[in-house]
């Protein structure tokens, strides 16, 4: 009886997804510009000072995060130091790229691109601040309580950044293109989570969606993922197994400027030169 219940519950939260996703991308609302507020961060940090510490040592080491630090609020520089604390402890030195152009970056599932300035800071310092990304996002029409929509705010954030192309709207499964480095930050490896963000099932599938990031990892590439909670790190892991990544860096990272519910995990994962799905698993 439960086991009825419970596929009667998501055939009812699919129903009401599917609904409002298809009613979102046909109306493809924008309001224009998002004008954000510039907040004062001292305050916080002085009433903080292990954070206040924390991020001296991450502006010192990623000079262009100053921009965000000057010119958001405080919630959102806030995120953005968080995402630069996980990419740091990856222990990444170099993206390798062709010398002769910048090396390509793509973020997938960008959301409002609230965090671009952590990734750009990022990379000016780990490819001699010679890159261009691109972000691509399945769901960018949300609409938030301001009358903005995700897309309103991507594009915003990414007319700060001049390395960033203007943000694509689409599924990454029909993606083109071949990058040097993809990123995906708290990829959908369940399907309540997927569901829970008003994503509808036939969007949901693990294997697919590893598979496009694969096609889409240049060979001899890098691929940076982030998940969240024990469970989703461990599926993570499986749904990696087929491709022959070798493992450059996977656990734990830190995330001291927003208290999460779940530890957050880093994957840094290279292709190799000449790749093929298999099963061996990770090297």
């Amino acid at each position: 009886m439960m086991a009825l219940l419970d596929q009667w519950f998501t055939a009812a939260k699919n129903a009401t997804a599917t609904w409002s996703f298809n009613r979102r991308n046909r109306q493809a609302w924008q309001r224009g510009p998002y004008n954000e507020p510039r907040q004062d961060k001292a305050g916080f940090f002085a009433d903080h000072p292990d954070l206040g510490a924390q991020e001296a040592l991450l502006r010192g080491a990623y000079p262009r995060l100053e921009m965000c630090q000057t010119h958001s609020t405080l919630s959102r520089y806030r995120e953005n130091l968080n995402l630069l604390a996980a990419l740091d402890a990856l222990g990444i030195d170099k993206l390798p790229h062709a010398p002769s152009q910048p090396c390509r970056v793509l973020e997938v599932g960008i959301k409002n691109w609230s965090t671009l300035d952590a990734l750009a800071a990022w990379l000016a310092e780990k490819t001699n601040d010679s890159f261009a990304i691109t972000g691509v996002e399945l769901d960018p029409w949300r609409r938030y309580q301001d009358g903005h929509s995700r897309w309103d705010y991507a594009t915003t954030f990414a007319h700060r950044v001049p390395e960033a192309h203007a943000p694509i709207a689409g599924d990454i499964l029909d993606h083109t293109g071949m990058y040097d480095t993809v990123v995906c930050v708290l990829p959908f490896v369940f399907a309540e989570p997927h569901l829970s963000w008003g994503l509808p099932l036939k969007h949901f599938n693990p294997p697919r969606f590893f598979a496009a990031l694969h096609r889409l990892v240049a060979p001899g590439g890098t691929l940076i993922l982030f998940n969240q909670g024990d469970a989703e790190f461990e599926a993570q892991r499986q749904l990696l197994a087929p491709y022959g990544y070798t493992q450059r860096f996977s656990g734990s990272v830190p995330q001291p400027f927003y208290p999460y519910a779940h530890p957050r995990y880093g994957w840094w994962l290279s292709k190799p030169n000449q790749s093929c799905p298999k099963t061996a698993g990770l090297a």
